[in-house]
Protein backbone atom coordinates (compact mmCIF):
# COMPACT_ATOMS: atom_id res chain seq x y z
CA UNK A 1 0.00 0.00 0.00
CA UNK A 2 2.58 2.08 0.93
CA UNK A 3 4.43 2.04 -2.64
CA UNK A 4 0.93 2.33 -4.22
CA UNK A 5 0.81 5.58 -2.90
CA UNK A 6 3.99 6.94 -3.61
CA UNK A 7 3.86 5.76 -7.03
CA UNK A 8 0.33 7.93 -6.95
CA UNK A 9 1.05 11.18 -5.24
CA UNK A 10 -1.70 12.96 -6.99
CA UNK A 11 -4.54 10.07 -5.85
CA UNK A 12 -4.00 10.70 -2.52
CA UNK A 13 -4.62 14.08 -2.73
CA UNK A 14 -8.07 13.73 -4.58
CA UNK A 15 -9.94 12.34 -1.28
CA UNK A 16 -8.71 15.72 1.01
CA UNK A 17 -9.68 17.96 -2.27
CA UNK A 18 -13.29 15.82 -2.60
CA UNK A 19 -13.95 16.44 0.84
CA UNK A 20 -13.42 19.92 0.76
CA UNK A 21 -15.16 20.84 -2.33
CA UNK A 22 -17.82 18.55 -0.88
CA UNK A 23 -18.32 20.12 2.37
CA UNK A 24 -18.18 23.47 1.08
CA UNK A 25 -20.73 22.34 -1.46
CA UNK A 26 -22.96 21.00 1.57
CA UNK A 27 -22.88 24.08 4.09
CA UNK A 28 -23.16 26.22 0.87
CA UNK A 29 -26.70 24.51 0.82
CA UNK A 30 -27.25 24.88 4.24
CA UNK A 31 -26.38 28.29 4.60
CA UNK A 32 -29.03 29.38 1.90
CA UNK A 33 -31.70 27.32 2.99
CA UNK A 34 -31.33 28.88 6.54
CA UNK A 35 -30.87 32.33 5.24
CA UNK A 36 -34.27 32.08 2.99
CA UNK A 37 -35.78 30.66 6.71
CA UNK A 38 -33.96 33.27 8.84
CA UNK A 39 -33.92 36.77 6.84
CA UNK A 40 -37.21 35.71 5.03
CA UNK A 41 -39.28 35.73 8.98
CA UNK A 42 -36.90 38.46 9.94
CA UNK A 43 -37.65 40.92 6.84
CA UNK A 44 -41.45 39.83 6.81
CA UNK A 45 -42.18 40.11 10.64
CA UNK A 46 -40.19 43.46 10.23
CA UNK A 47 -41.07 45.55 7.03
CA UNK A 48 -43.99 43.48 5.31
CA UNK A 49 -46.26 43.10 7.98
CA UNK A 50 -46.75 46.64 9.24
CA UNK A 51 -46.86 47.83 5.14
CA UNK A 52 -49.34 45.65 5.09
CA UNK A 53 -51.60 45.80 7.38
CA UNK A 54 -51.45 50.05 6.52
CA UNK A 55 -52.19 49.40 2.87
CA UNK A 56 -54.86 46.78 3.10
CA UNK A 57 -56.46 48.63 5.72
CA UNK A 58 -56.79 45.73 8.44
CA UNK A 59 -54.43 43.18 10.46
CA UNK A 60 -57.29 40.97 9.26
CA UNK A 61 -56.53 40.95 5.67
CA UNK A 62 -52.83 40.97 6.09
CA UNK A 63 -53.37 38.06 8.04
CA UNK A 64 -54.80 35.86 5.78
CA UNK A 65 -51.35 36.58 3.31
CA UNK A 66 -48.92 35.98 6.59
CA UNK A 67 -50.95 32.59 6.85
CA UNK A 68 -49.71 31.45 3.63
CA UNK A 69 -46.40 32.93 3.69
CA UNK A 70 -45.98 31.13 7.16
CA UNK A 71 -46.47 27.71 5.57
CA UNK A 72 -43.51 28.70 2.64
CA UNK A 73 -41.55 29.68 6.29
CA UNK A 74 -41.80 26.78 7.82
CA UNK A 75 -40.88 24.55 4.52
CA UNK A 76 -37.55 26.38 4.26
CA UNK A 77 -37.18 25.79 8.18
CA UNK A 78 -37.91 22.02 7.97
CA UNK A 79 -35.59 21.26 4.70
CA UNK A 80 -32.85 23.29 7.53
CA UNK A 81 -33.49 20.96 10.06
CA UNK A 82 -33.16 18.30 7.55
CA UNK A 83 -29.53 19.72 6.60
CA UNK A 84 -28.87 20.50 10.36
CA UNK A 85 -29.20 16.91 11.44
CA UNK A 86 -27.15 15.40 8.05
CA UNK A 87 -24.42 18.23 9.67
CA UNK A 88 -24.80 15.88 12.94
CA UNK A 89 -23.79 13.11 11.41
CA UNK A 90 -21.27 14.16 9.75
CA UNK A 91 -19.73 15.64 12.61
CA UNK A 92 -20.02 12.26 14.76
CA UNK A 93 -19.00 10.44 11.90
CA UNK A 94 -15.80 13.06 11.11
CA UNK A 95 -15.07 12.65 15.09
CA UNK A 96 -14.70 8.96 15.15
CA UNK A 97 -12.23 8.77 12.24
CA UNK A 98 -10.17 10.91 13.81
CA UNK A 99 -6.47 9.49 15.07
CA UNK A 100 -6.41 10.78 18.69
CA UNK A 101 -2.99 11.11 17.99
CA UNK A 102 -3.47 13.64 15.19
CA UNK A 103 -6.12 15.78 17.45
CA UNK A 104 -4.79 19.56 18.39
CA UNK A 105 -4.80 20.45 21.30
CA UNK A 106 -8.26 21.33 23.31
CA UNK A 107 -10.02 19.39 20.66
CA UNK A 108 -12.32 16.44 22.53
CA UNK A 109 -13.53 19.30 24.98
CA UNK A 110 -14.50 21.65 22.40
CA UNK A 111 -15.76 19.49 19.55
CA UNK A 112 -17.92 17.79 21.89
CA UNK A 113 -18.95 20.70 23.71
CA UNK A 114 -19.81 22.46 20.38
CA UNK A 115 -21.46 19.37 18.98
CA UNK A 116 -23.66 18.84 21.94
CA UNK A 117 -25.12 22.44 21.78
CA UNK A 118 -25.39 22.13 18.31
CA UNK A 119 -27.25 18.95 18.66
CA UNK A 120 -29.45 20.49 21.79
CA UNK A 121 -30.59 23.31 19.29
CA UNK A 122 -31.43 21.18 16.26
CA UNK A 123 -33.90 19.32 18.81
CA UNK A 124 -35.49 22.69 19.75
CA UNK A 125 -36.13 24.03 16.34
CA UNK A 126 -37.49 20.55 15.73
CA UNK A 127 -39.31 20.21 18.31
CA UNK A 128 -40.66 23.69 18.25
CA UNK A 129 -41.57 23.38 14.33
CA UNK A 130 -43.97 20.66 15.78
CA UNK A 131 -45.83 22.56 17.76
CA UNK A 132 -46.02 25.33 15.21
CA UNK A 133 -47.81 23.00 12.85
CA UNK A 134 -49.97 21.26 15.76
CA UNK A 135 -51.13 25.22 16.20
CA UNK A 136 -51.76 25.82 12.87
CA UNK A 137 -54.08 23.31 12.51
CA UNK A 138 -55.59 24.56 15.39
CA UNK A 139 -56.21 28.38 14.07
CA UNK A 140 -57.35 26.62 10.28
CA UNK A 141 -60.52 24.47 12.56
CA UNK A 142 -60.73 28.21 14.12
CA UNK A 143 -61.25 30.17 10.63
CA UNK A 144 -64.59 29.90 8.56
CA UNK A 145 -63.75 31.18 4.91
CA UNK A 146 -66.49 33.79 3.43
CA UNK A 147 -67.16 35.23 -0.16
CA UNK A 148 -64.95 38.56 0.73
CA UNK A 149 -62.82 37.58 3.58
CA UNK A 150 -62.48 35.04 6.71
CA UNK A 151 -64.78 34.64 9.82
CA UNK A 152 -63.23 33.64 13.14
CA UNK A 153 -65.36 31.29 15.26
CA UNK A 154 -64.14 31.86 18.30
CA UNK A 155 -62.13 34.69 18.35
CA UNK A 156 -60.81 34.56 22.11
CA UNK A 157 -59.96 31.18 21.99
CA UNK A 158 -57.88 31.97 18.34
CA UNK A 159 -56.18 35.38 19.23
CA UNK A 160 -54.91 33.02 22.14
CA UNK A 161 -53.49 30.44 20.21
CA UNK A 162 -52.36 33.09 17.80
CA UNK A 163 -50.58 34.63 20.31
CA UNK A 164 -48.79 31.16 21.07
CA UNK A 165 -47.65 30.78 17.76
CA UNK A 166 -45.81 34.33 17.90
CA UNK A 167 -43.94 33.54 20.86
CA UNK A 168 -42.99 30.23 19.61
CA UNK A 169 -42.13 31.74 16.01
CA UNK A 170 -40.10 34.60 17.50
CA UNK A 171 -38.28 31.99 19.99
CA UNK A 172 -37.11 29.61 16.98
CA UNK A 173 -35.55 33.24 15.67
CA UNK A 174 -33.64 33.45 19.00
CA UNK A 175 -32.19 29.99 18.46
CA UNK A 176 -31.78 30.25 14.75
CA UNK A 177 -29.01 33.26 15.99
CA UNK A 178 -27.58 31.12 18.67
CA UNK A 179 -27.19 27.90 16.14
CA UNK A 180 -25.40 30.71 13.61
CA UNK A 181 -23.06 32.08 16.19
CA UNK A 182 -21.89 28.61 16.98
CA UNK A 183 -21.69 27.38 13.56
CA UNK A 184 -19.31 30.67 12.84
CA UNK A 185 -17.25 29.98 16.03
CA UNK A 186 -16.98 25.84 15.13
CA UNK A 187 -16.25 27.08 11.60
CA UNK A 188 -13.40 29.42 13.11
CA UNK A 189 -11.96 26.75 15.33
CA UNK A 190 -11.62 23.80 12.83
CA UNK A 191 -9.69 26.71 10.84
CA UNK A 192 -7.74 27.41 13.39
CA UNK A 193 -6.92 23.57 14.68
CA UNK A 194 -5.06 22.91 11.40
CA UNK A 195 -2.31 25.37 12.34
CA UNK A 196 -2.02 24.13 16.00
CA UNK A 197 0.51 22.27 17.00
CA UNK A 198 -0.56 18.43 17.33
CA UNK A 199 -0.58 16.81 20.74
CA UNK A 200 1.15 13.24 20.16
CA UNK A 201 -0.17 10.81 22.90
CA UNK A 202 2.88 8.51 22.30
CA UNK A 203 4.98 10.85 23.96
Amino acid sequence: MPASNAQHPEGCQRTPKRRLRNSLVFYTLLLATFAVWFGGFTFYVSIVIPIGTDVLGSARAQGEITQQVADWLNLFLLITIALMVSEQWLLWRNATQIDPSQRPNGWPIANTLNRRTNLTLVVLLATLLLVLAWLNLQLDGMIQPTQRSIRVIDPSRFYRAHQYYLWISTLQWVIGWIWLAFLITRLLSNRQSTNQPITNEAN
